[in-house]
């Protein structure tokens, strides 16, 4: 038993009286001392953990990023990281035994404060008290925010929202009553709009560069028309896919009807709230190959799925859908293998660097439509307005795009048996364009079209 004398002072409580240190100012010397000289005998690639104290390779510590972006080592090894995160709690759980009534713990500073000090925030008509207080919220939130910018953070946050528990957390923010409210309020911003405008800029653009993107589109555009009841019948889709038209629709409803006695749903086929999608993304496939374009579109490939689930699933290569896939439908790419997670990352990669629109590209399709605008609209004669669209056609050409005018010539035997068929088939660039759009709706995601 010591004096208070002989102890440090770590901080004041709530109510101003003094918080001791447990061990004595002697003790504490010793230990410092002790730490000091394990350092000294640490041998060069080694680290002293200063949990387990043991010496260990410097590979057995995580790297960590501090405050002002610089990469250091975790102090404890990667064994003990997880036991300090519950020592950690447990003394925290034994502090709040000690709070008193009126008052609460600080998890920044771990000093007891009169609830008045903490600020409160709503969520779901609740009002709920910050867990830092009111001196300490702003260093928490300047911590957060650099935090946030971390390549750790980042990494965290993408295992969780690609784990099962983060998709179905999504799912519920996104579709409950304050999720659907926040979404509507976004579509009335300017930020929205133009957002939505440049998406659909970017997929015009990509259709004419890009032949794979292209032909994904209008195959999946002739899927829609026929599942939607558009047209009876599709030659083109017929000849990509290998299908019978009255064959693929009679297959899109039996998968309906099997979802629905799965799930206990009562959808039909073209219900908006349903949708066509590929157990192995179409991204997986080439589609200027038609061998592998039937691979895709083979009945083992194809389902039905929520657009929330198809939202959810993105363009991700899933073993739970791969394996009911039949072997000889898969990629040629892949050989007849499943590739490996670290294969899988590649692709992904991949996808995302093939959906990528240059600047020049941009520019030279802008100069393509504009010129077809003004020809459209000029008073010139044939012979200039000919010219002015020539130029702006060989610059496309140039760089790789895909200026054919009877870019939508295969859906027309698409709409042989749909009413409005000759306003379909229009050769004008509006409605060239409207059909990409129509064509380009489905993302790099593999968000297929509706069922």
């Amino acid at each position: 038993m010591l004096p208070c004398d002989d102890f440090g002072v770590r901080n004041i409580n709530a109510v101003g009286a003094p918080v001791f240190f447990t061990t004595c100012l002697t003790c504490r010397a010793k230990d410092s001392a002790n730490r000091a000289k394990q350092k000294q005998k640490v041998p060069a690639g080694h680290r002293l953990c200063q949990f387990c104290k043991g010496v260990l390779l410097i590979a057995e510590f995580d790297v960590k990023q501090t405050k002002d972006g610089v990469e250091t080592l975790y102090s404890t090894c990667r064994e003990c990281i997880p036991k300090t995160r519950e020592k950690t709690k447990q003394n925290v759980a034994a502090k709040k035994q000690n709070v008193p009534e009126g008052h609460h713990l600080c998890t920044h500073c771990t000093k007891i404060v009169p609830v008045i000090g903490f600020g409160t925030w709503t969520s779901a008509g609740k009002e709920i008290r910050y867990q830092a207080c009111k001196d300490c919220q702003p260093k928490q939130a300047a911590y957060g925010a650099e935090y946030e910018k971390t390549d750790e953070c980042k990494s965290r946050r993408k295992r969780w929202r690609q784990s099962a528990a983060g998709i179905v957390s999504t799912r519920r923010r996104n579709h409950n009553e304050a999720g659907l409210a926040r979404r509507k309020k976004y579509k009335e911003t300017d930020t929205y709009r133009h957002n939505s405008k440049r998406s659909v800029e970017h997929r015009r653009v990509r259709y004419h560069f890009d032949e794979r993107y292209r032909m994904q589109c209008l195959t999946l555009s002739s899927a829609r028309r026929l599942i939607i009841g558009e047209c009876e019948q599709s030659h083109a889709f017929e000849q990509r896919t290998g299908w019978v038209s009255s064959n693929f629709t009679s297959h899109m409803r039996n998968e309906v009807a099997k979802y629905n006695a799965l799930h206990e749903t009562n959808h039909v086929l073209g219900d908006v709230d349903i949708e066509q999608e590929h157990k192995i993304p179409c991204n997986a496939f080439d589609f200027t190959n038609p061998d592998d374009v039937r691979r895709c579109w083979s009945a083992s490939n194809v389902h039905v799925m929520t657009r929330a689930d198809n939202n959810a699933k993105d363009n991700k290569i899933l073993d739970e859908y791969v394996n009911q896939v039949d072997v000889d439908a898969y990629p040629l790419s892949w050989n007849g293998v499943v590739p490996t997670q670290s294969e899988r990352e590649a692709l992904y990669a991949q996808w995302h660097a093939s959906a990528h629109v240059t600047e020049e590209q941009m520019l030279a399709f802008r100069e393509f439509m504009a010129a077809k605008k003004a020809a459209k609209a000029s008073n010139k004669s044939a012979k200039a307005i000919a010219k002015l669209v020539e130029l702006a056609k060989q610059k496309m050409l140039s760089i790789g795009g895909n200026v054919s005018e009877d870019s939508d010539d295969e859906s027309s035997d698409e709409e042989e048996s749909s009413d409005d068929e000759s306003s379909n088939d229009e050769s004008s660039s509006d409605d060239d364009e409207s059909h990409v759009e129509d064509a380009g709706e489905v993302p790099d995601s593999d968000s297929d079209d509706e069922a």
